[in-house]
Order: structure tokens, then C-alpha cells, then sequence
């Protein structure tokens, strides 16, 4: 498990806030900062966050991945045997359903550290 990603929903709000994310943008149309920097798991903090915005749960096929998404600090950790990396791959493929500008930015940077450690 990744340092400091079991947090509660306003810990990570307010974590994001410290780290300059407008989450009043979150579900809107950008994210407001410079996610290369920001962990896996605060990534899908990010996401679970701006999914449920648009009034809707997480995809069922997503959900498990995005779960262990939230265990991970970087792409490098393994959640039990699976690698960083396919736990990443396979919540973009069944992440289809979540859309917008903040999930095109996410989902962006996620294939680049896919590409760049896979």
C-alpha cells in the first residue's frame, strides 16, 4: 500500500487543495495543476471524485481496478501479484464510460506512465 493514500474523501480534498487543485473544477472542465506529479493514488482519488460529479457510480468493470488504483503511490508497486502497470491498463480499458476534459487529461497520463514503465 502506498504511504498517505487510505485517506478520508476530505483529507484528500484537502490534501488536493494544498497542492494547488481547484476541486470545484473537478467535473467541470479541467483539472487546474500538474498531475505528472501526482501519485497513482491521488489520481484516483481524482477520478472516483470527478465520476460520481457527473451523478453517476463507477463502471462496475472499473470499479475493482480503480479500488486497487487507490492502494498504489506509483506505477512501480504491485497491488498482491499484479503489477502497477496492468492494474493501470485494465482500469483504462474498462473506463470507457467516464468521460469529459478532466477524465481525457487523467486517462492521458496514465497511458504516458503505462507507455514509460510498461
Amino acid at each position: 500500500m502506498g504511504p498517505g493514500c487510505q485517506v478520508p474523501g476530505y483529507l484528500l480534498v484537502k490534501g488536493m487543495l494544498s497542492m494547488g487543485i481547484d476541486t470545484h473544477k473537478l467535473g467541470n472542465s479541467t483539472i487546474g495543476t500538474d498531475i505528472t506529479k501526482l501519485s497513482i493514488c491521488s489520481l484516483a482519488g481524482m477520478i472516483r471524485r470527478d465520476w460520481k460529479s457527473k451523478g453517476k457510480g463507477v463502471s462496475y468493470a472499473a470499479e475493482p481496478y480503480l479500488s486497487a488504483m487507490e492502494t498504489l503511490s506509483k506505477i512501480e508497486e504491485h497491488y498482491g501479484m499484479d503489477s502497477g502497470v496492468s492494474v493501470v491498463s485494465y482500469f483504462l480499458s474498462n473506463a470507457s464510460g467516464w468521460r469529459g476534459e478532466v477524465a481525457k487529461e487523467i486517462k492521458s497520463e496514465l497511458r504516458r506512465r503505462v507507455k514509460e514503465h510498461g
